[in-house]
């Protein structure tokens, strides 16, 4: 057996896996002061896209992917 092969069987995978490819681009105004970042997610597998305004909106989209959701609260709703 491969070595990595058998790293494959003693390392348990994640049960969730999400990939997307990051474009961003800077937007200027009429003067160099105003000027902005955009985001931009791609799932490589589905091409849906998300878009986002800003730093915080992407890392925010990002941090609801990965929180998990507590079932037993929602049974509670």
């Amino acid at each position: 057996m491969s070595e990595l092969a058998h790293a494959d069987v003693l390392v348990p995978r994640p049960p969730h896996y999400h990939s997307y490819l990051l474009r961003f681009w800077e937007e200027r105004g009429e003067t160099d002061q105003e000027r902005v970042w955009r985001f931009m997610l791609q799932d490589p597998h589905t091409t849906e896209r998300f878009g986002f305004a800003s730093l915080d909106a992407l890392v925010l989209w990002i941090q609801t992917k990965t929180t998990p959701t507590d079932s037993s609260s929602l049974a509670e709703e």
